[in-house]
Order: structure tokens, then sequence, then C-alpha cells
């Protein structure tokens, strides 16, 4: 959602992690965030807090507000390309623009063909598809209804699915937002899109979580 740009941002902890039989010499295990502005927002408010300790991991955020899948492809090689590396692993958060514009079709199309260009990316690259978050009104709350909120929800469940299975496919997962749902109001700006303060906490919780499980 929303217009404009924003394109790298950094947090890190200098620190040597070791995770499995691969020890990440140059610090952190390298992981990407890229999104657009429904991540974007929760990842700065995340990386300017106050640090409770250190965290075992690199999070570098790529997200663009207003992008669609098909701009995260894009803005996706240009990550690689900047940061002179593959990332260890790479959150992907993406459709939320898409399925107010697009039919489900197309969404689904679009998709696939993002997760086919991760695919033939060179590296161990390990990918996680996550979940697009709901959507109490739109774009343009006057204009919506129950009926049109509920529409909304139900492709976006089916798109989640579909994002799901892609991810599997290609040997990666998924992240959930079981905690952000069209009945928590305080989790949502007044636009009805956009994720509050406490929304973004939540996202970057999950976030987070799955990490830590990833680095296990």
């Amino acid at each position: 959602g929303g217009g404009g740009g924003g394109w790298r941002e950094e947090w890190e902890v200098p620190l040597v992690y070791c995770w499995g039989v691969v020890c990440f010499v140059s610090g952190l295990p390298l992981i990407f965030l890229v999104g657009d502005s429904i991540a974007y927002w929760p990842y700065r408010s995340w990386a300017s807090r106050p640090a409770n300790g250190p965290e075992p991991f690199r999070l570098v955020s790529f997200c663009r507000r207003g992008a669609r899948i098909r701009d995260i492809k894009v803005h996706t090689e240009q990550a690689w390309r900047e940061w002179g590396q593959l990332p260890d692993l790479c959150i992907v958060h993406a459709g939320t623009n898409d399925l107010g514009q697009l039919p489900c079709k197309e969404v689904r199309e679009e998709l696939a063909g993002l997760w086919t260009f991760l695919g033939c990316l060179p590296g161990r690259t390990q990918f996680l598809f996550s979940d697009i978050t709901p959507r109490p009104q739109g774009n343009h709350p006057a204009d919506w209804d129950p009926r049109s909120v509920k529409k909304m929800d139900e492709r976006r469940t089916d798109t989640n699915r579909f994002g799901r299975r892609l991810a599997f496919r290609s040997g990666g997962g998924f992240i959930r937002h079981p905690d952000i749902r069209l009945d928590s109001a305080e989790l949502f700006r007044a636009d009805g899109l956009h994720l509050s303060a406490a929304g973004g906490e939540q996202f970057m919780r999950d976030i987070v979580k799955v990490i830590g499980f990833w680095l296990r």
C-alpha cells in the first residue's frame, strides 16, 4: 500500500554465530526481508527500537512502499547485486497491492513467476513466504461494505495457500500471522490496510519467531 520510496535499511549486531556445521565468520547469518509497505513500516519500527540483547542474525530490509509482485522481483535482483552476496534466508511479503487490483488468477500467476525467478538464482538461499495480512476496509473504506471485506479476505486466504505451496515446492516455508485478524481493529491504522504500531510489533514477532526456528 501507499506510494513512494525508501530502499535499503539495515540493523545488525556484531556477533559471530554458528548454525549447524556452518560458521558465519563474517558475523551473522544474513537475512533479507523483501516486500511492500505492510512489511516496510513494521521493520522500520523494529530496527529503531532499543535492543534488549543481541539477535543472532543480520536482518536487512529491501521493502518498498507501493510495491507489486513484479516490482519485488526486480528489487530482489537489485538487492543481490547491491549487497554483493546472496543471503542465507530471504523472507518475501508480496501480494498486498496486487490483490486490490488484479483477479486472483493473475495474482497467482504473478506469484508463480516470482518463485520461478527465485528458484533460478544461484546459491543456497532458502525462501519463506510471509502471509498477506487482512484488510478490514481497503483503499477506499467509504466504498466498502461487509460483503466486500469478506470477499477480499477469501481471496487473500486462497492466495496465501497458493503462496505457501510455492514456497514448499522450492524447499522453503512460510510465516503465518495468526494474531493479525480482521476483527483486531487495534492492529490496523485508520486506513484499514496498514498495520498500527501494535500490529507492526506483532508482525515482526512472527518474523523473528520463525527466524529463530530456522536458526536451530
